[in-house]
Formats: structure tokens, C-alpha cells, sequence
């Protein structure tokens, strides 16, 4: 009776295990394709098979499994699916991924000066800005950006200008415009000297610099900014299916507001509402903030039904309580601030507020 060797049957171990690896490769390629098309759940059903296989072959601690710039050809499995979580606006769930995906990189390299390990405080860091705890944010950023100057002798690396982005953002979230410009201007150098100036991390600091102009009533630097940041992202699009372009118009839209454009700022806004809701579906934080400015200018526009109307679908989304601090101190909506309907609205977003942080602190 024939009976295989040891070594054949490693062989034959060894063959089945590539094939499966190739076909979890090909699971990760099309999520990544699905993820760059901002179709969420579909690059989340194959981020979740390519984990599961990832797993079954290298159990959970395998670097493969934790994150793929250990190997250049595995995309980082716990890291992706948390990245779609969080463009979802799943907070919850994308800090539970986030954060396995930062115990397992300890446990491989340590918690040390190591590029991955900053990586995962990164994506934790900007998980805690859009929960509003801007201190913790700002220390898990500053931390992974003592991380990367020192793993990369200094400042000219991509990684450290997204670090002065991220911080930049917090900054800026919280009101801090001046802190933001300085932050967002640093990751503007650092990109367009590492990458040239047609690049999608060039394009996006140009964006951000272009709300802070906006948010400090410099509307012409603002529309400019803007504009150099759409050419670059639709040629690298090839179009203007994305997110990215659909937070443009908004972007464009809220500057006309402010001009008193109140017609082209309504049809950018509406536009930009639409492309959302087709890429990333209808309870996203980036439709609350479409439905919201459409609020904003309808009542500029002395109309207090439809205001009202936008902010109750703003309400469906889920996500109003993240834009309480517009509604609460935006000039525009001071007409409409003392009015029961509107009360009771912020009361409500204030209690779906408290219960994401209880979830949170749970």
C-alpha cells in the first residue's frame, strides 16, 4: 500500500496553503477596488473573506493577519475592515478593529518605534476626533508622529505629513483654526515635495486648507483652494463618482452660502447629496452634513418648512448629533432657534449623542 512521506505531505500542505493564499489575495484586491469606488459594503464582504482566510492559515497573531506593510503583497486585514467601518460612520466597530489590529502589532514588533505601531494609534487618534474627544485625539496623533520622525530621521515622509494633517483636523475640528492652518500647511510641504503636485495626499491638503479659509471668512482663498483640489482628484478619479468629489461641491456649495449665492450653493448641495447618498448609503455622516447645509440655506433663503424638512431627514440619518455645534452657534439658524420644532430636534440629536458615548465608555 502506497503511504506518502512526511516531506510529500508537507509539499502537498504546502501547495494547498498557497492556492488558498492566492484566492485570499484576489479577496483583498477586490475589496480594495470596492473600497477606492466608496462602495463600503462591498469591499467589506471581501476584506471579511480574505480575514477569515487569513486566520484559518496563520491563526490570529500572523503579521499577515494584523497588517500588510509587513508584507507588500497582503493588504492589512483588521486595518481595512476598521477603515470601512469608519467611512461608514461605525464608530464602534471601527475602533474594535482598529484596535486589534494595534495589540496584534505590538505583540509582533512591540510598542516601540515602529512604523505599523504608528499606523494603528493613527487610525485610533482619528476614531476619537469624530467621537469629539479631541484631547485624546491630539495625544494619540502627537504620539504617532514622535513615532514616524524618529523612525524616518525626519519630516520628509509621507506617513509624518499625515500626521500633521490628522492633527491639523483635530485642531480644526475643535475650533482651533490658526493651530489648523499651521498643521495643514506643514503636510501640504512635506506631500508636494515628496510626491509632486498631481497627487490625491496633495489634493487633500489643499481641501483642508480650504475649510479653514472658509471658516475664517476668506472666501476667495477658500473657492481657489478648492478648486486646485477638485482638478487633481478628478483627473485621479477619472471623474466625479467619489466621495471625495461629492465633499468638494459641498465644500464649494457652503462658500456660496456664505456669499449669499444661495441658488448655486442649493444645486452643489443637492449634487453633492445625491453622489453620497449612492456611494456610501443613506445613514452616513457625510449625508447628515449635506442634509444640514441644505437646512442652513433654506433658511437663509427665509424658508422655515423646508429647513425644517432637510433637518428631520438630517435626524433619519442617525448622525444629527454631530452637528449640533453648527446648529447651536451658526449664525444663519438664529431665527429658527427659539422655535419648538427645532428644540426639540437638538434634544433628540443630544440624546443620540449620549448614547453613542455610552457605548463608547462601555
Amino acid at each position: 500500500m502506497y503511504s506518502a512521506t512526511n516531506t510529500q505531505i508537507f509539499v502537498a500542505e504546502h501547495l494547498v496553503a498557497t492556492s488558498i493564499l492566492d484566492v485570499a489575495a484576489s479577496y483583498n484586491n477586490i475589496g480594495n477596488v470596492y473600497n477606492r469606488q466608496g462602495k463600503y459594503e462591498e469591499a467589506l464582504e471581501y476584506y471579511q473573506k480574505f480575514l477569515d482566510i487569513k486566520i484559518r492559515v496563520f491563526g490570529s497573531d500572523h503579521p499577515d493577519v494584523a497588517t500588510s506593510f509587513i508584507h507588500l503583497d497582503v493588504a492589512a486585514s483588521y486595518n481595512n475592515i476598521g477603515l470601512v467601518y469608519d467611512r461608514q460612520g461605525k464608530y464602534e466597530e471601527a475602533l474594535e478593529y482598529y484596535q486589534k489590529d494595534l495589540d496584534i502589532t505590538v505583540r509582533l514588533v512591540g510598542d516601540g518605534d515602529h512604523p505599523e505601531v504608528a499606523m494603528s494609534y493613527s487610525n485610533i487618534g482619528e476614531v476619537y476626533r469624530q467621537q469629539g474627544k479631541y484631547k485624546e485625539a491630539l495625544e494619540i496623533h502627537t504620539k504617532s508622529l514622535d513615532i514616524r520622525t524618529r523612525t524616518y530621521g525626519g519630516d520628509n515622509h509621507p506617513d509624518v505629513a499625515s500626521s500633521f494633517n490628522n492633527i491639523g483636523i483635530v485642531y480644526q475640528t475643535k475650533g482651533d483654526l490658526e493651530n489648523a492652518l499651521v498643521q495643514h500647511q506643514k503636510a501640504l510641504e512635506i506631500r508636494t515635495r515628496v510626491f509632486g503636485s498631481d497627487h490625491l495626499d496633495v489634493a487633500k491638503s489643499y481641501n483642508n486648507i480650504g475649510l479653514v479659509y472658509d471658516r475664517q471668512g476668506k472666501y476667495e482663498e477658500a473657492l481657489e483652494i478648492y478648486t486646485k483640489s477638485l482638478d487633481i482628484k478628478t483627473r485621479i478619479h477619472g471623474g466625479d463618482n467619489h466621495p471625495d468629489v461629492a465633499s468638494f461641491y459641498s465644500n464649494i456649495a457652503v462658500v456660496n452660502g456664505r456669499q449669499g449665492k444661495y441658488e448655486e450653493a442649493f444645486h452643489l448641495l443637492e449634487k453633492s447629496l445625491d453622489m453620497r447618498i449612492n456611494l456610501v448609503g443613506f445613514k452616513h455622516p457625510d449625508v447628515v452634513n449635506s442634509y444640514v447645509n441644505m437646512a442652513w440655506i433654506s433658511i437663509k433663503q427665509g424658508n422655515e418648512s423646508k429647513c425644517q424638512a432637510h433637518l428631520l431627514r438630517a435626524f433619519e440619518t442617525g448622525f444629527l448629533w454631530r452637528e449640533l455645534s453648527f446648529l447651536e452657534t451658526e449664525d444663519g439658524f438664529s431665527g429658527v432657534r427659539s422655535a419648538a420644532w427645532f428644540q426639540d430636534l437638538l434634544q433628540n440629536a443630544k440624546k443620540e449623542e449620549s448614547k453613542v458615548h455610552s457605548l463608547r465608555n462601555a
